[in-house]
Order: C-alpha cells, then sequence, then structure tokens
C-alpha cells in the first residue's frame, strides 16, 4: 500500500485500537475482504489482507 509516512504511523495507531480480529504478524485489527466463499452450506470462508502488512488471513463463520 503507497502512502505518505505520516498517513502509516496514524493507520499504525487506529490498528491497535479498533476492535475484532487481531494480525497475528503486526498487531492491526483492520483487514480488507478479498474473497467470500459461500459454496458450503451454513458455512462462509472470508480471505482477509491486513491492511497495515497484507498478511492473508482466512476466517470461517458458521450461520445460525
Amino acid at each position: 500500500m503507497n502512502m505518505p509516512e505520516g498517513s502509516k504511523r496514524d493507520l499504525d495507531t487506529a490498528c491497535k485500537t479498533a476492535g475484532g480480529i487481531e494480525c497475528r504478524s503486526c498487531g492491526c485489527r483492520h483487514f480488507w475482504v478479498i474473497y467470500v466463499d459461500k459454496s458450503k452450506p451454513n458455512v462462509i470462508v472470508r480471505r482477509r489482507e491486513c491492511r497495515n502488512c497484507s498478511r492473508r488471513v482466512t476466517t470461517r463463520e458458521i450461520a445460525i
């Protein structure tokens, strides 16, 4: 992600204060959802990318 250095510091600060899942690499809690798979019944699989370090994680959600 290309951004001015001051903006990166602001994003780092914002990442540490938000709720939700946390990146294992940098501790950020802001993610982009880049892929959603709803092919299985009652299961949603989302591929997410950390906004800060670009590391990708997969989350599985069960619909009740």
